[in-house]
């Protein structure tokens, strides 16, 4: 679900990124996948965050737009776990999240407004966040099996682990005061 929604963009640059590191450092097979799973869970990590952010950043904090996403017909992770809470948000979405005119046309209106009511009685944010910090465990734990070393570029990566706390920060959403 999660995939067909865009996560990999991010995921694949940063899992590449990190694999294609790996290889021009002449390390092991094994160094190499741990690599690969660290930079994949860190962009899944990096999306979710991201789509929480559409809808709790401010435009100055995020250099785009709130509802950015919603706004170009994107489905995001928020969205797609509320619709599991709320079947009734299917319909919503297919009215006009597939179309990004609709969704144009419609930012003002009832449409939005009611989807956005829907996901503030969901846990659809706080499930993001979760899995979020799921996937920054996993990419801290993928970084923390590499081999000892005192190569400053893996000491500074390790600070997965303390950013993980950072996930499961609850904050109050400006968008859900209705």
């Amino acid at each position: 679900m999660l995939v067909q929604h865009g996560l990999l963009f991010a995921e694949d640059i940063l899992q590449d990124s990190c694999k294609a590191i790996a290889v021009l450092a002449e390390q092991t097979t094994e160094v190499q996948a741990l690599a690969y799973q660290y930079g994949r869970h860190l962009g899944i990590a990096y999306q979710l965050i991201d789509d929480i952010l559409d809808f709790t950043g401010t435009s100055a904090s995020q250099g785009k737009a709130s509802l950015s996403d919603i706004h170009q017909g994107i489905v995001i992770a928020p969205i797609l776990f509320a619709m599991e809470e709320f079947p009734e948000l299917h319909e919503i979405v297919e009215q006009g999240f597939d179309d990004p005119l609709n969704v144009i046309r419609r930012v003002v209106s009832e449409l939005l407004n009611f989807a956005l009511k829907y996901l503030s009685k969901s846990q659809g944010i706080e499930r993001t966040r979760s899995v979020a910090a799921e996937h920054a465990k996993l990419a801290a734990g993928a970084i923390d099996d590499l081999p000892d070393s005192e190569d400053q570029v893996v000491l500074n990566s390790r600070w997965m682990r303390y950013w993980h706390p950072l996930c499961m920060q609850r904050q109050s959403y400006a968008f859900m005061s209705f």
